[in-house]
């Protein structure tokens, strides 16, 4: 089966009849392929948000095609067939703990698989195996949401999210609000749906250390326009704002200007040492 997700000459307008429509996005053409995982970059109002937002049916688009895993989304498509699109398509948005409402932690998490059509028994046992795989124990099921704190909530809302078992997940800077040790176990979890269950991962974000770590592929836009779709050592090789840049491109770029070059663009502390002590050896 065809999990790809393509954009064919894509535009959207935001209130297009009225005299302040804006338009956010400007022929977009992309492929996203199954199983990889890309960050998506660019200041406030260059189309991220609305970009995602087109991949599940939340907004349609004023003009061209998107289509996901074969099926086009359009105004006219059935409930049914919306419906389906969005149990494949999981979307998590900022601050994500907003959108609790049950009673109980281990309620809030099986409402979707139910919604879906599982049944009670089915969508708790699904709901407890999610909940344990993020990191939420078996004494908090009972619990109401609201009684956890920021990160556990945070983890109960996106257990609700995968309890439906999306094979694309698209994610609206998740980690904002976390300290680092959350937001790292956060993208740790994310990143090991990736590899371990192959499922697709879209992630916004304005963290460039998160693009390093974490990204196969980075996809930058401006003014509702693709700017770049590159790697993420080509991207901060490119990259003009040095400020915005990881620590261990900073040095490797600041190494450069004293004469010390490494073989490769170092995405993180750990590729940096590796690197720095095989020039050591040599």
């Amino acid at each position: 089966m065809d999990n790809k997700i393509v954009l064919k000459n894509v535009s959207y307008t935001y209130a297009p009849e009225n005299i302040d429509a804006r338009q956010a996005l400007q022929n977009i053409n992309l492929t996203i392929n199954a199983g990889e995982f890309i960050t998506i970059v660019g200041k406030t109002g260059s189309g991220k948000s609305t970009l995602v937002r087109l991949l599940n049916g939340l907004l349609t688009a004023t003009s061209g095609e998107v289509i996901v895993k074969q099926s086009l989304i359009t105004k006219k498509m059935s409930k049914k067939a919306l419906l389906k699109i969005r149990s494949k398509v999981g979307m998590i948005f900022q601050s994500p703990e907003n959108q609790l409402f049950a009673d109980t932690v281990l309620d809030d998490v099986s409402f979707g698989p139910q919604n879906f059509g599982k049944s009670k028994e089915e969508a708790e046992q699904l709901a407890k195996q999610i909940l344990t795989e993020v990191g939420i124990s078996a004494d908090l099921f009972k619990r109401s949401p609201f009684e956890l704190s920021g990160g556990q909530m945070r983890r109960v809302a996106i257990a609700g999210v995968l309890a439906m078992q999306p094979s694309i997940l698209i994610l609206d800077e998740p980690t904002v609000g976390l300290d680092e040790i959350g937001r790292n176990e956060i993208l740790t979890m994310i990143k090991k749906l990736n590899e371990q269950q192959h499922v697709t991962i879209l992630l916004i974000t304005h963290n460039m250390q998160v693009v390093s770590e974490f990204a196969e592929r980075v996809i930058m836009l401006d003014h509702g326009q693709i700017l770049s779709d590159t790697n993420p050592q080509t991207f901060f090789m490119q990259l003009a704002n040095e400020a915005s840049l990881p620590d261990s491109v900073k040095i490797y770029k600041e190494l450069a200007k004293n004469g010390i070059n490494l073989e490769e663009l170092p995405l993180n502390k750990k590729q940096l040492v590796d690197q720095v002590l095989k020039k050591l050896a040599k």
